[in-house]
């Protein structure tokens, strides 16, 4: 568990069998999404074959209403497809308190989207950041903090844009999550100065 994000739950529990998986998140999202652009069931099948996905209405209609279960390759053509981020289609917007990860695991869904982004551990921790994008890692490794800095200002979008909470909690929580923000960035930009400058004064 990330010990430096303020407020965060302290474990992952079981939960009711009931709630939605992954699975289950795609459907409902698919229905949401197709709905938005105001596309049919049929329509959004004829832009899905433009990229070799050769659905029909009828295979439309058997994923929204669960009856058909959907590849890691369809899914990436679906967001592709309908322009969002495949972490939007696995997952609920936010206004579920909880979804499932495994059938055993239960959290909310603020923090099943950054687990699946890459921006927040859930279980072991310990490879997780390691298994970010390269370039992500060595950054990381050259400037230690960007990460935590990241998942700070992703804390900090998600409490200035819930409905949960009320207003004058949710105020007093973004100002301590603005605070830790200013800090590590001061203490990050504060590092990189002083090692840039290393140089020259050797000089």
């Amino acid at each position: 568990m990330c010990p430096y994000i303020r407020d965060m739950p302290k474990q992952h529990i079981p939960g009711p069998e009931n709630l939605d998986l992954p699975a289950d998140a795609l459907a409902i999202n698919l229905v949401k999404f197709r709905t938005g652009r105001k596309w049919s069931q049929a329509e959004l099948a004829e832009r899905l074959a433009a990229h070799d996905l050769k659905w029909v209405r009828s295979t439309v209609a058997k994923v929204e209403g669960r009856e058909r279960e959907v590849t890691v390759d369809e899914a990436c053509v679906l967001a592709f497809t309908l322009g969002v981020p495949l972490v939007a289609l696995l997952c609920h917007s936010g206004v579920d308190p909880q979804m499932r990860i495994t059938p055993q695991v239960t959290t909310s869904p603020h923090y099943v989207w950054w687990w699946m982004a890459g921006d927040y551990p859930i279980g072991e921790e310990r490879f997780y950041f390691a298994a970010c994008q390269d370039t992500e890692a060595e950054g990381e490794r050259r400037v230690p903090g960007l990460q935590r800095l990241r998942t700070l200002v992703r804390h900090a979008q998600t409490l200035a844009g819930t409905k949960v909470l009320p207003a004058r909690d949710r105020q007093t929580r973004m100002v301590r999550q603005l605070v830790d923000i200013r800090d590590s960035a001061k203490e990050i930009a504060d590092r990189v100065i002083r090692e840039a400058d290393a140089p020259k004064k050797k000089k």
